[in-house]
């Protein structure tokens, strides 16, 4: 019996007795996702299959009743013979049966390394529909997958050994992958409506509106990729061990998602009291973070919100588009950076520098009976006990030690992110460009002129060639760029980056520094950080 047989076979024979996804089950996941505030127009991504389908069907009905505006995407992924002939089929159903808008996404391989090509054409799909979110203004993508998906992922991520984090599964909301390296897609989020419904209802809801779908039979190969393999596995799910059932699976995600949501909140908020109260301190100009520990804060804290707050911390310097490592490599760094030991390290591209400082508080408490608090360090695992200040009748001098971490870009080397290419127009701003998956920055003429030609110039790192060329500009020159170097003490210029003309082979400014040479300010630039904000749950 072929895989197709096994897998799928038996969901059509149930979609036949199944009910389809009403509007209105649909229009209220679809409005908790939005936060019962419709945008005016919302894309969603359609592959042809089954799922998809359903997914623009329902999404066009939903946007007449509504009064809002919805559009498909389909990405043509170009490994298959006949991808382009379906991505087009595709479109002519979604078009003229269905009613959407619909755009064709063509994947250019040109420049992609063929080996990890799952991973490739991950990376290539979501930032396709990024930059098609950001040129309709679409601020919520919607993907169709369903319970059954789910379920599928987490079983693939407990045979990669993943924790509770990943156990948890695909959110019903997160930021599209890809959105930090499209500029303007930062803000666009990806909303899943179908994920607690099953595929028969999906398939049931084609059947009821006359709408055809295409089958990838390589999604039903279980030699192809181990989703395959689970999906085949899954299909006896009455001989599966009670607890690998996807009803208990579902379950157990569900609880995990829940306790993972209060994390993310309880991180945000816990980053937001330590910006509040300059315990933690982001300085743009020299791209660095400053993070001044506070223990009492930290020991009464879940180790999971730890985490996740750490998460928080290091993807804001980090240049590294791995979104993510381990749980447990995480609370190892936590661990070392919150019983501090003299000496710095690097992490996910970080270099984290050490530094305390002695201070004497002298505190004067009114006596009274002695109140003992224990905690237990999550750190040490250790009993510790607190002891109230009003055991104290006199005044008391005491030396407390402040720990500092400063989170700089390690030293670049020959990063491939380090340098990017920026072509200034005649009239107007160049395109922004990510450097070093940290700045946009984008470039402009400062005045008019007679030349029409467009001038290319180049992103890179400082060099000490750059300091010595600028110190033979004279004293003036140089006294300005000494003053301008004051601010960024203690961080290493070389990861700040220089706008370099190629064709006059020298330094024209720091942009982030805003140091322009007196001769070059011909040319006007803006800089902004990579956006940060990791609130991926809905509450």
């Amino acid at each position: 019996m072929s895989a197709y047989n096994i897998t799928m076979r038996p969901l059509l024979q149930a979609a036949r007795l199944a009910e389809g996804i009403s509007l209105d089950e649909f229009s209220l996941s679809l409005l908790r996702l939005f936060d019962f505030k419709v945008p005016p127009v919302f894309g969603l991504a359609v592959s042809g299959g089954v799922d998809s389908m359903a997914l623009a069907l329902l999404s066009k009905k939903f946007a007449t009743v509504y009064g809002t505006k919805a559009v498909a995407f389909t990405v043509n992924h170009a490994l298959r013979p006949n991808s382009t002939v379906e991505a087009q089929n595709v479109s002519d159903i979604v078009r003229n049966k269905i009613g959407l808008d619909h755009e064709i996404l063509n994947l250019d391989w040109k420049y992609v390394e063929q080996h990890g090509i799952e991973r490739s054409a991950r990376t290539l799909r979501y930032e396709a529909l990024a930059k098609s979110c950001v040129r309709y203004n679409v601020e919520h993508l919607l993907l169709a997958h369903t319970l059954d998906d789910q379920v599928e992922t987490v079983l693939m991520r407990l045979m990669r050994g993943a924790r509770k984090s990943g156990l948890a599964g695909m959110r019903r909301i997160s930021w599209i992958p890809g959105g930090k390296t499209v500029f303007g897609a930062e803000q666009v989020k990806i909303l899943r409506p179908l994920l607690l419904e099953k595929k028969v209802r999906t398939i049931a809801t084609c059947f009821e509106g006359e709408i055809p779908w295409f089958e990838d039979m390589t999604n039903h190969d279980p030699s192809y990729t181990k989703r395959n393999a689970i999906r085949v596995f899954l299909s006896s799910s009455d001989k599966l061990p009670v607890a690998l059932r996807p009803r208990n699976v579902i379950l157990f995600c569900e609880r995990l998602s829940e306790r993972r949501r209060q994390d993310d909140v309880a991180s945000l908020n816990l980053l937001k009291k330590e910006v509040a109260a300059t315990r933690i301190k982001l300085s743009t100009s020299k791209l660095l973070l400053t993070w001044t520990l506070n223990p009492i804060v930290y020991e009464n804290m879940p180790l999971s919100v730890l985490v996740s707050f750490l998460r928080r911390l290091v993807v804001t310097i980090s240049p590294s588009t791995i979104p993510d490592v381990s749980t447990r490599q995480y609370e190892e760094i936590l661990k070392r950076l919150l019983l501090p030991v003299k000496g710095n390290f690097t992490f996910m591209g970080v270099l984290w520098t050490h530094s305390s400082r002695k201070i004497t508080i002298r505190e004067t408490a009114v006596a009274g009976p002695v109140e003992k608090r224990k905690i237990r360090s999550w750190t040490t695992g250790k009993i510790i006990e607190s002891l109230s200040e009003s055991q104290f009748s006199e005044p008391i001098v005491l030396t407390k030690l402040i720990h500092t971490w400063k989170l700089s870009r390690e030293s670049m080397g020959n990063d491939k992110y380090s340098t990017a290419l920026v072509t200034v127009p005649a009239v107007g701003w160049s395109e922004w460009v990510l450097w070093d998956n940290r700045l946009w920055i984008r470039c402009a003429k400062a005045y008019a002129s007679d030349d029409t030609s467009s001038k290319t110039i180049v992103i890179r790192p400082f060099t000490e060639n750059d300091r010595i060329y600028i110190h033979k500009l004279g004293n003036d020159v140089r006294h300005s760029f000494d003053r301008t170097m004051k601010p960024a003490k203690g961080v290493d210029i070389t990861t700040l980056p220089v706008i370099h003309d190629p064709e006059l082979c020298r330094i024209l400014s720091i942009p982030t520094l805003d140091f322009l040479l007196e001769s070059e300010k011909q040319l006007k630039y803006e800089v902004k950080m990579r956006d940060h904000d990791f609130v991926t749950d809905k509450r």
